[in-house]
C-alpha cells in the first residue's frame, strides 16, 4: 500500500484521485463495508465474504490497467455444490476446480462511453476466463464496481442497454453485463454521518461530498478524520486526504490549521516532516495562481498557461518555506522538483531578502530586480520573518 513519502510526493499529488481511492480500497475492510451498505444485496448475499481477499494483478495487461484500478478483489459463491459431476452421471472425468467471483473496483467521476468501459470490461473477463482455463476452474463470474465521485450520478446500465435498436428476439444472444455503480453524492450526507466513527469508507465518501458542499464546508473537516480517534495506527491516511480536500475544495485555511492541531500530536508533525507544511502550500499556492493567471488571459491558452505558472509558483515558494524553517535541503529540493540551478537561485535570492531585512533596508523594486523573485514572494518572506515564533 503506497503512502505519501518524500521521494513520491510530487507524483502522489498528481494523482491524487487514483492514489487516495487505491489507499483507501485496497484495505479489506473498506471492501466490505462498501460491499454490505452500498452494492445490491441480492448479489452480494451470493457472495462468501470470509473469503474475500485482495488479488494479485500481475497478469492484468498493460492496456487494460490504464483503464481500470488495480484494486480487484476475489471470493467465492457462498452456497457451492461439493463434487461437480457430468449432467450423464456416467462419464467419469475429474472435477472442476471452484469458480471465483472477481470484483473490479474503479472510482470516476463520468462516463463518456459505455460502450468503451463496458468493451474494458469484456477484455478483463476474457483474461480471467482464459485463466480458468488454464487452471481447470469453473468459468469465474467478474462484477465491475464503480464509485462515482462525480456530483452528477451514473446510471446502472447492462450491456445491451448500448444497443439503441435492439429486437427482443435478439437480446438472448448479446453478453449479459451490468455495471455496479454507487453514486456518492446521492448518499445522505445524515446516513454517512450514522456510520461508525472508526469507518474509513465513511471518512472517503464524506470527503468526496466535502469537495462539492456549498454548505458546513469547514466543519465537516472534523467529522472527515473522526477514524483517527478510534485508530491511531491509521494517522498515514491524514495527509493524502488532507492534499485531496484543499486541492478539489475550497476550505478556509485556518479551518486547515484547526484540523492539523485538533487530530495530530507534535510527534506526528514531526515524523511527517516538512511535507505537510509545504504540501499544503505548494497545492495551495499552484492552485490559486494558475486559476487567477487563466482567468486574466480569458482564453484556452491562457488558462493552460496559467496553470504552468501556478505550479512553477508553488515550486518556488517550496523553496523559500524551506528556507524560512530550515527544513532538509536536499528533502525540499526533492519535492520542488526544479532545476539545481534555479533551487540555488532562489535560495540566494532568500539571502538577499534576509540581508536586507537585517539591515532594514527594504527596497522592494529593487529585491525584485535583484532576486528575480515576485512581490508576492518577496512580501511573504518578509511577512515569515515579521512574525513572532511561537
Amino acid at each position: 500500500m503506497e503512502f505519501i513519502t518524500p521521494e513520491n510526493f510530487e507524483d502522489f499529488i498528481t494523482h491524487i484521485h487514483d492514489k487516495l481511492f487505491k489507499m483507501f480500497f485496497q484495505r479489506t475492510a473498506v471492501m466490505l463495508e462498501c460491499l454490505t451498505n452500498f452494492c445490491p444485496r441480492a448479489v452480494v448475499d451470493t457472495l462468501d465474504l470470509t473469503q474475500l481477499k485482495l488479488k494479485d494483478t500481475n497478469f492484468i495487461t498493460k492496456n487494460l490497467k490504464e483503464y481500470f484500478s488495480d484494486v480487484i478483489y476475489e471470493t467465492y459463491l457462498k452456497d457451492y455444490p461439493d463434487s461437480l459431476q457430468p449432467d450423464d452421471g456416467k462419464t467419469q472425468q475429474k472435477n472442476k476446480k471452484e469458480a471465483k467471483v472477481v470484483l473490479i473496483t474503479d472510482h470516476k467521476s463520468s462516463i463518456e462511453s459505455y460502450l468503451s468501459l463496458f468493451l474494458q470490461l469484456i477484455s478483463y473477463q476474457l483474461e480471467v476466463l482464459f485463466q480458468d482455463l488454464a487452471e481447470g476452474r469453473e468459468p469465474s463470474i467478474v462484477l465491475a464496481i464503480i464509485i462515482n465521485h462525480g456530483k452528477q450520478p451514473i446510471k446502472t446500465k447492462a450491456f445491451q442497454d448500448c444497443y439503441k435498436f435492439l429486437p427482443d428476439a435478439l437480446k438472448e444472444y448479446v453478453l449479459q453485463l451490468k455495471l455496479i455503480v454507487v453514486n456518492v453524492h446521492e448518499q445522505k450526507r445524515e446516513t454517512l454521518l450514522k456510520m461508525q466513527e472508526s469507518s474509513l469508507l465513511r471518512s472517503l465518501f464524506l470527503t468526496y461530498q466535502a469537495v462539492e458542499s456549498e454548505k458546513e464546508k469547514d466543519d465537516i473537516l472534523i467529522e472527515i478524520f473522526k477514524f483517527l480517534l478510534h485508530n491511531t495506527n491509521l494517522w498515514q491516511y491524514f495527509q493524502p486526504v488532507l492534499y485531496y480536500l484543499m486541492q478539489e475544495g475550497q476550505f478556509a485555511e485556518a479551518s486547515i490549521d484547526k484540523t492539523v492541531d485538533y487530530y495530530l500530536t507534535s510527534q506526528k508533525k514531526k515524523e511527517m516532516g516538512s511535507n505537510l507544511s509545504l504540501g499544503k502550500q505548494w497545492i495551495a499556492l499552484g492552485k490559486a495562481e494558475g486559476k487567477a493567471e487563466g482567468k486574466a488571459e480569458g482564453k484556452a491558452e491562457g488558462k493552460a498557461e496559467g496553470e504552468i505558472l501556478g505550479k512553477a509558483a508553488a515550486a518556488r515558494l517550496t523553496i523559500l518555506i524551506g528556507c524560512i524553517r530550515g527544513y532538509d535541503a536536499d528533502i525540499v529540493s526533492d519535492l520542488s522538483q526544479l532545476p539545481p540551478d534555479e533551487i540555488l537561485r532562489i535560495r540566494q535570492g532568500f539571502e538577499r531578502i534576509k540581508k536586507a531585512w537585517k539591515k532594514k533596508n527594504i527596497d522592494i523594486p529593487t529585491l525584485v530586480e535583484q532576486t528575480q523573485l515576485s512581490e508576492g514572494e518577496i512580501n511573504y518572506v518578509l511577512t515569515a520573518f515579521n512574525t513572532p515564533k511561537v
